[in-house]
């Protein structure tokens, strides 16, 4: 982070395939997710209606989960 440096960037954001393993290495390098599960997800990007979902079927998973990381914690370290 160099004080002198006037480009603005805030947040990193990636769409990072969901599975355990490329979920988990963004986990370990600081990244969040930026909807709390699978189905805020779908419901908050793709419009998907749970109301329409049938008891017994599994919940869809997203191919893809975004995920983010706040570079202000940079400058603080």
């Amino acid at each position: 982070m160099d004080p002198e440096n006037d480009n603005a960037a805030r947040f990193l954001v990636v769409d990072a395939i969901n599975t355990p393993e490329v979920i988990g290495y963004y986990q370990r390098n600081g990244f969040e997710f930026l909807f709390a599960s699978d189905e805020d997800e779908l419901i908050g990007l793709r419009g998907y209606n749970p109301v329409e979902f049938i008891e017994n079927e599994e919940p869809p998973r997203c191919r893809t989960r975004l995920m983010f990381f706040d570079l202000i914690v940079l400058r603080e370290s």
